[in-house]
């Protein structure tokens, strides 16, 4: 979207978050750290990843609640970018593996040089959890938290 290009990662989750809550009456939370250590190209299939992961959670789980959350995290591959969505549906249960939401995500972050994982919630409901690899980390206080009146 022209907003991630111009505006970048927390903007463009921020502006969609908000569109889909006031479309859907689904109560999101974003909270992203240090969102511009992701260069360009890891941010669109991060956010095309978010976006589906969302849609998945408005159409199949029943979910009233969502949290995005990215933070800085290693991973298998050195230094990274970490975001999880998370609902409160009815939780994975019988979804297939090859369910082309799901393949579309893990085909995007993979794509990106990721990884994807789906599963339960810790606390019930669903998580999808993306890695990206960064270049660098760099330490910045650069932290966006807002949940969506």
């Amino acid at each position: 979207p022209p907003l991630l290009d111009e505006l970048g990662l927390a903007a463009a989750l921020d502006h969609y978050l908000q569109t889909l809550q006031r479309q859907s009456g689904l109560t999101t939370r974003l909270t992203l750290q240090a969102p511009d250590l992701l260069p360009p190209e890891q941010s669109s299939p991060l956010f095309r990843i978010v976006q589906e992961a969302c849609t998945n959670a408005l159409r199949h789980a029943g979910a009233h609640n969502l949290r995005v959350i990215g933070r800085p995290a290693d991973g298998p591959a050195g230094p990274g970018y970490e975001v999880e969505v998370v609902d409160d549906g009815c939780g994975p249960g019988q979804v297939r593996a090859d369910a082309s939401g799901l393949r579309n995500m893990r085909e995007r972050a993979a794509l990106a040089g990721g990884s994807f994982e789906f599963g339960p919630a810790p606390e019930g409901g669903a998580r999808v959890r993306v890695w990206m690899p960064v270049s660098a980390l760099v330490p910045t206080r650069n932290v966006l938290e807002k949940a969506q009146p």
